[in-house]
């Protein structure tokens, strides 16, 4: 009897069901703790897309020969393997069968978008995503964010979360401490109190799970990305020149020239502006940097 595999493979970020956003997210973070335990086996993306081939394919491994991952040309690694209980095949064929590695890295390409670099070898960013939780329960029934896309979000708000998130690694996977534990939880909370708007009290029973964070995580890289889109130059980062000079980055004109940025609001208090929109300050921001350009070519054009 032939077997016909039929693999579902999202074909980017932004075709992911909140499942299998989850199964890349739990991928990942088994290779970064399989790392963290042996020098021996670092981080491999092969590895982890190998992995999400079988998940994506309903496709269990019974056993591989050798061991998976323990191989150094995996082009010699046969798995063995039957058909997962969620497959529609599944009751019609339940014998085991053999997938050489060959064969599985064959449709590995269809998930290249994972890991993809660009021609510098820099990671290309992931698109927008939509919030992926709408439905879910964390302890209380919460709405969505303010607007997947940080529409509601105030200016004070959207810093306050973005501070909390530099704080924490993208990849932040490692063997931690039951004390490194606790903080990193108790940040994961106050993130989502202040995405929700719900007072860090009525959420501290709240439990996040490191593949909900690291969901949440790719959801605000993509946000982030979204925002470097609309708003190119407040996210502009200094040539090396500048950096000498100890030049702010355009972002930091909030904290450094707020006089500046008041009067550009015609005089409004630092708490009105903290509780404009993300995205109008963001606006107005982006169109002070494009007029300092302005100005400074106008300027050198008279020397």
């Amino acid at each position: 009897m032939k077997i016909k595999i039929d693999l579902k493979v999202p074909k980017g970020w932004q075709m992911c069901s909140t499942r299998e956003l989850e199964m890349i997210a739990e991928e990942m973070i088994r290779a970064n703790l399989m790392a963290a335990m042996s020098r021996f086996r670092p981080f491999d993306w092969t590895a982890v897309k190998t992995r999400l081939f079988f998940r994506f394919a309903q496709v269990e491994i019974v056993s591989s020969s050798p061991p998976f991952g323990r191989l150094r040309d995996r082009e010699e690694e046969v798995f063995l393997c039957r058909l997962a209980k969620g497959n529609p095949m599944y009751d019609a064929y339940k014998e085991e069968f053999e997938l050489a590695t060959w064969q599985v890295h064959s449709f590995l390409e269809q998930l290249a978008w994972i890991d993809a670099v660009d021609s510098k070898g820099r990671p290309v960013p992931m698109p927008k995503l939509m919030w992926p939780y709408p439905k879910r329960i964390w302890w209380l029934r919460w709405r969505k964010p303010d607007g997947e896309l940080l529409d509601g979000m105030s200016w004070q708000t959207y810093r306050l979360i973005n501070d909390w998130m530099e704080a924490l690694s993208f990849d932040r996977l490692r063997n931690r401490d039951k004390s490194e534990m606790r903080r990193e939880q108790d940040i994961r909370l106050t993130v989502l109190g202040l995405m929700f708007g719900c007072p860090k009290w009525r959420v501290r029973l709240a439990r996040i799970s490191d593949v909900e964070w690291q969901v949440i995580l790719f959801w605000w890289s993509s946000m982030m990305q979204y925002l470097k889109e609309q708003y190119p130059k407040c996210f502009k980062q200094s040539d090396k020149k500048s950096r000498s000079k100890a030049q702010p980055l355009p972002i930091e004109l909030y904290t450094r020239s707020m006089a500046t940025l008041q009067k550009y609001l015609g005089g409004l208090t630092e708490a009105q502006i903290n509780q404009q929109s993300a995205h109008a300050i963001l606006r107005h921001m982006n169109d002070m940097a494009v007029e300092a350009e302005q100005m400074e070519k106008l300027r050198r054009k008279k020397k």
